[in-house]
Formats: structure tokens, C-alpha cells, sequence
């Protein structure tokens, strides 16, 4: 290897590094906050059963996400984030949170990535001390989303894409390099590493990795 290359190693967030998805702990907080009806967590709850399917128009479920923020101050957007963080906070996996800790003191690269939109994963990246991240990006303007992404989103094959993209800009190395997630729409990313992890993961991911002796 590379010496002055360090292994990467990526983590997906939601039921990875956290116990949860953040995207529908966002959706639920604006239904606490009485910002939208409840029609709009049963039409992502919808979004969220064809995600398990395989079959969700992501450009489409991130689109109705952050139509619902482009109303917000750019101040009622930082309250609502400060108070998404505080729900964030007791569903960090400790024991993932360790891992990570235990391959930055072994010097390498750690990346987030995630396919959710950038509005909520950078502050979540911040919270957790990563510095990297590859995500779903929305447009702002005067802090705020416009309501358009910008450019894909990094779901599936696009993540993948992002990934390699972000590989080839920085001094890192795939030769030693790790990724943890849950899901088996991470499929591809998994099989780009040397070592990768199925984390709590949904049923198809469970069959793939203890056929191919995953941890």
C-alpha cells in the first residue's frame, strides 16, 4: 500500500450509525411541529415501503422531502435542525461509534455516505465529527433550499458514483478499506471494498452476507 495513502473506510448512516432513519425522524418532527399535516408522514411512510422494494423514485421521495422546507426562515431552519439533533442524539449506536473511533486511531479515512439530502446529513456529519461526507445535495439560496436538488442523488448506482468520485480527489487507498450498512440497496458499495460489513441489515443484505462470510 501506499504509504502516503490511508484505507478508506465508509459508514452509511441511518440504521448503521444510528438506530433509526433520520430522514423520517425529520418528517415526524415537522409533525410535531405542526409545519405539515399528518397526510405528509403517511405519504413518506408510502416512499418508505418502496424503498424497501426496491422500486422508490428517490429524485421524486427527496423532492417532496424539501419542498416542505423551501417556506422555512433560514432562523426556523436552524431552530428545527438544533431540535433534530437533540432527537438524533440517543439513537447514535454506541458500538458503531466505537468502531469508527477504533479506525481513526488507526489512521484511516473515514467517510459518510449517505443518501440523505445535505440540508440534514452535513449538521448530522458535524455532530459526529466526520469530516467527510458524500450525500444527496439540495440547492439553497440565502440558506434555504430552493426545493431542486443538485445533481443526482447518491443513491444506488449513484452512490457509488459519488464514492469513487471522492476517492479519486483525495489521498486515499480501497486496498484495506471497509463499509458498514444495513441495507441491500448498498450492494454494489459493499462489494467495492475489501471488508465489508452488514450492520442490523434488512433481510436480503442478512442472506447475501452470511453466504459470502461477511462480518
Amino acid at each position: 500500500m501506499d504509504d502516503k495513502k490511508s484505507s478508506l473506510v465508509v459508514f452509511d448512516l441511518d440504521k448503521t450509525l444510528l438506530d433509526a432513519d433520520c430522514e423520517f425522524t425529520w418528517c415526524t418532527l415537522l409533525v410535531k411541529q405542526e409545519l405539515v399535516g399528518i397526510e405528509f408522514l403517511d405519504r413518506v411512510a408510502h416512499y418508505f415501503i418502496e424503498y424497501e422494494e426496491g422500486t422508490i423514485d428517490y429524485v421524486a421521495y427527496e423532492s417532496y422531502l424539501i419542498n416542505q422546507m423551501k417556506g422555512l426562515s433560514r432562523q426556523q431552519l436552524h431552530k428545527l435542525l438544533d431540535a433534530f439533533l437533540e432527537e438524533l442524539t440517543p439513537l447514535v449506536r454506541p458500538l458503531v461509534i466505537q468502531r469508527m473511533e477504533r479506525h481513526k486511531a488507526q489512521g484511516n479515512t473515514i467517510l459518510l455516505a449517505t443518501s440523505t439530502n445535505s440540508v440534514l446529513a452535513v449538521p448530522i456529519a458535524q455532530s459526529l465529527g466526520i469530516e467527510n461526507l458524500v450525500c444527496t445535495e439540495v440547492e439553497m439560496s440565502a440558506g434555504v433550499p430552493t426545493g431542486n436538488l443538485f445533481g443526482p442523488p447518491a443513491f444506488g448506482s449513484n452512490k457509488v458514483k459519488k464514492v469513487k468520485e471522492w476517492v479519486s480527489e483525495h489521498t486515499v487507498t480501497l486496498e484495506g478499506s471497509w463499509f458498514y450498512s444495513d441495507s441491500y440497496n448498498d450492494l454494489p458499495l459493499l462489494e467495492m471494498v475489501q471488508n465489508p460489513v452488514a450492520v442490523t441489515p434488512d433481510a436480503r443484505l442478512r442472506k447475501h452476507a452470511l453466504e459470502h462470510g461477511w462480518e
